[in-house]
């Protein structure tokens, strides 16, 4: 973890590219954000996008063409990039470093120049976003020599969310620790979807609506993570409302689908019923 935030530290500071390529499950979206707030006192990512379920789960070769092309000189993923040896290894040859972040279980190949993923060490407890806020906080202590207060924060509960979201094991005393430390701090956008939800976001355990909005790319290509992510970004209230708007009426078209599939399922179960009696 420190030679990795050393590498992007110092990449920011170079003024170099670089590219940030997130899953877009909650857990997805919330890693990206949380890197995305952790790294802004030293500069922005020059590209970031997500997978989708069209392309799906992992980097793409498509990606790391793009960053490429558009002069990036590092490339970070965020809650995947465990398996995709051969994305890696192309975004090695056209000259990028690359930077994997993720949780997933690992035989140890993958050819990035820094994997930081618990499951090397054993480690099963922490998730994607958790382990993008601990990439964050190591950059934060290489360059101010301690974790900022907002890291702290509402970055921190970005971090919880994700890892609620993807079902962190509760019992885990650090995961407690981010659920108890990032609890009351509610970014805009998430307060703002819960509450037109009538959750307290403060409860994630209990904010199954506000998660299951939030993961609405993984539920359709209708909806990409830029999009989802819209929310988590969102600095106004007007800002939250329409990025929320554009799931809810994604979500309302899927609620209807999926209503008319079940009663021509039971139409269908009804009339082999009948014709058997």
């Amino acid at each position: 973890t420190e030679a990795a935030a050393e590498c992007l530290l110092d990449a920011f500071r170079a003024d170099k590219k670089i590219a940030l390529f997130c899953d877009y499950d909650v857990d997805g979206i919330t890693a990206g954000e949380v890197l995305t707030r952790a790294v802004r006192p030293y500069g922005e990512f020059a590209l970031t996008d997500y997978a989708s379920p069209t392309d799906g789960f992992g980097l793409t070769e498509e990606f790391v063409r793009r960053a490429a092309a558009e002069g990036c000189e590092v490339l970070v993923t965020v809650d995947c990039g465990f398996a995709d040896n051969d994305a890696v290894a192309l975004a090695q040859e056209l000259g990028m470093k690359v930077v994997v972040t993720d949780h997933h279980r690992t035989d140890g190949t993958n050819p990035a120049d820094y994997h930081i993923n618990p499951q090397l060490h054993g480690s099963s407890a922490n998730i994607g976003a958790q382990v993008a806020w601990k990439v964050g906080a190591a950059i934060q202590e290489r360059a101010d020599g301690e974790v900022r207060p907002e890291h702290m924060e509402e970055t921190l509960y970005l971090a919880a969310f994700g890892c609620n979201a993807d079902w962190g094991p509760v019992k885990d005393p650090e995961n407690r620790a981010f659920y108890v430390q990032g609890s009351p701090h509610v970014p805009l956008g998430v307060r703002r979807l819960a509450e037109r939800l009538k959750e307290n976001p403060e409860y994630m355990g209990e904010a199954w609506g506000t998660q299951k909005m939030l993961d609405m790319a993984k539920r359709t290509s209708r909806v990409t993570g830029t999009e989802t992510s819209a929310v988590l970004r969102a600095q106004t209230i007007e800002e939250a409302d329409a990025a929320i708007d554009r799931l809810k009426e994604v979500s309302k078209e899927l609620d209807a689908t999926q209503r008319k599939a079940k009663a021509q399922i039971n139409q269908q179960q009804d009339k082999y019923k009948n014709e058997a009696g």
